[in-house]
């Protein structure tokens, strides 16, 4: 059984980086893009909960050399699982009241390559939360607080019967609505 609080036990500061670094001396950076679903301006900040750790393995290295974009993809799912967690929605709920999660959005943006051995940590947000719908926001960091990639995830709570959105539950909405006056 994973304890939850893990998660959130280890602290860390970063400075956040929005432009990617120019590669080799005296190239110019590439001008910013502002993402229309993901603004710099909504960073998951410091205090955020950790949902994630793990290490790059060399199996997760591609033919390019650093960690292939679908390892991404995993960790971050991880990391959604944890948070779905500590608003409420473990397995167990979603078992006994025949509930499920389905993401309707994803967008990442990658910030930085990881190599194999590198230690991570997904940190995680709740950026907003409706009658049937949260957005969420990880940030994905390498152990000296850069940024490795960003994702933002508008997840669905549906009944898992009839294929259909559903409210979510008061506590899952209230525990949403701490985290997020928490994290802000």
């Amino acid at each position: 059984m994973i304890r939850i609080g893990y998660f959130s036990e280890k602290k860390i500061s970063h400075e956040e980086t929005y432009q990617v670094e120019p590669k080799g001396e005296g190239a110019a950076p590439p001008p910013a893009r502002q993402l229309r679903s993901m603004p710099p301006r909504q960073s998951v900040p410091y205090e955020t909960p950790v949902t994630f750790r793990g290490i790059v393995c060399a199996w997760q290295v591609d033919h390019m050399g650093h960690m292939n974009v679908q390892h991404y993809a995993t960790m971050f799912d991880q990391a959604s699982w944890v948070t779905c967690a500590l608003l409420g929605l473990d397995s167990a709920y979603f078992r006994e009241n025949r509930r499920a999660m389905a993401a309707l959005e994803q967008t990442v943006m990658y910030k930085k390559e990881l190599y194999a051995g590198d230690a991570v940590e997904i940190r995680s947000s709740i950026l907003e939360v409706n009658n049937k719908t949260i957005r969420m926001m990880h940030e994905m960091l390498t152990l000296g607080g850069s940024v490795a990639a960003r994702t933002m995830i508008v997840a669905l709570h549906m009944d898992a019967e009839a294929r259909k959105g559903t409210a979510l539950p008061a506590t899952t909405h209230s525990r949403a609505m701490a985290l997020m006056q928490q994290t802000a």
